[in-house]
């Protein structure tokens, strides 16, 4: 979980959600959460934290959490993680679940968001929506993302053969990213807006 902490992002729900599968599944799970302060960091501090370099290791949640990172470090993270869970109820725009798809990290999100027009053609087990609120919705969605079938393992096959991890996963990207249509939108605002 990538983000600032406010309770429309419900950490504390992809918190649950991995402490719960770290029980179901037999490789484990680790709950990385980049929050924007040291403050936000030690928020989560459930009285078990132990210090973890700048941040903390929360073993009763199996959770590992950092105050923000450098761009170079995330970029890492991104490119080591196995999914990116960004639960929040309202976006305006969605900045993590495009940085991490680009970066060729699977992103599950809340459908009803402006998360979900980013990557339109993209296959779910990709990029994939969760419509329902609960643990139960989430923990679900997760579990399946985690144990790929065969049409993933293609999709990611041909996404590690890819000579340009972001150039592979804009192929399914909304207009939105298109520069011409950027351009287009930007110039019809400017011919419609009042003088």
């Amino acid at each position: 979980g990538v983000g600032r902490s406010q309770k429309y992002k419900r950490w504390e729900l992809a918190q649950s959600v991995v402490g719960e599968a770290n029980k179901r599944l037999s490789q484990g799970v680790l709950f990385i959460r980049v929050a924007s302060t040291a403050d936000e960091v030690k928020a989560l501090n459930d009285g078990t934290a132990r210090p973890f370099g700048a941040g903390f290791f929360i073993p009763n949640t199996n959770t590992l959490a950092w105050p923000n990172m450098r761009d170079t470090q995330l970029s890492e993270l991104y490119r080591t993680s196995d999914v990116l869970m960004h639960p929040s109820l309202s976006e305006g725009f969605g900045l993590p679940p495009v940085e991490a798809a680009l970066s060729g990290l699977p992103v599950l999100f809340s459908k009803g968001t402006a998360v979900e027009a980013h990557f339109t053609s993209m296959p779910e087990f990709f990029w994939h929506g969760v419509s329902g609120q609960t643990m139960e919705d989430w923990l679900n969605a997760l579990i399946l993302m985690l144990n790929p079938d065969a049409n993933a393992k293609r999709f990611y096959d041909d996404l590690d053969k890819a000579k340009n991890t972001r150039d592979f996963v804009l192929r399914y990207s909304s207009k939105r990213f298109d520069w011409r249509e950027s351009a287009v939108t930007f110039l019809n605002s400017l011919e419609t807006s009042p003088t």
